[in-house]
């Protein structure tokens, strides 16, 4: 039983220092975690709509709202009337919110290159190996 705490307790750690590791590239970038993933989402989908976003990060639409109104105050994201139904709108980044999503980009980059460069690629396969059985077996975790 110590060496499931031991591990448990490990990959609590890595998490950990990954989060933090994360959370000061984003601050320094001037944003917060959801600020970050709201950029990332609407790259990935410009012209969304606030109900899909609220969706992803598991926030209400009113909070969602607020984030929106930070990131156009910033001149990051623009909100157009969409076509059809002036009370919804699509969710697009401006020029300088392309540039942020980049530099969000850029943390998480760094952080997968210092991580590699921690294990050969004989012990990353391995590594990722292992990782996808305990991952396979997360939902039956805890229920016995």
């Amino acid at each position: 039983m110590e060496s499931i705490s031991k591990l448990t307790e490990r990959l609590f750690q890595i998490h950990r220092g990954e989060r933090a590791y994360i959370h000061r590239g984003i601050r320094a970038l001037e944003l917060n975690i959801y600020q970050a993933r709201t950029l990332h989402y609407i790259g990935a989908h410009p012209g969304t709509m606030q109900k899909k976003l609220a969706s992803y990060l598991g926030k209400s639409e009113a909070t969602v709202t607020n984030i929106l109104k930070v990131l156009q105050a910033r001149d990051l994201i623009d909100r157009q009337v969409a076509s059809g139904n002036e009370r919804q709108k699509e969710l697009r980044l401006t020029a300088a919110g392309e540039q942020k999503v980049a530099e969000v980009h850029a943390v998480f980059a760094t952080l997968e290159t210092d991580m590699n460069a921690q294990l050969d690629d004989t012990e990353r396969a391995e590594l990722m190996r292992l990782l996808a059985k305990v991952a396979a077996a997360e939902p039956q975790m805890g229920q016995n």
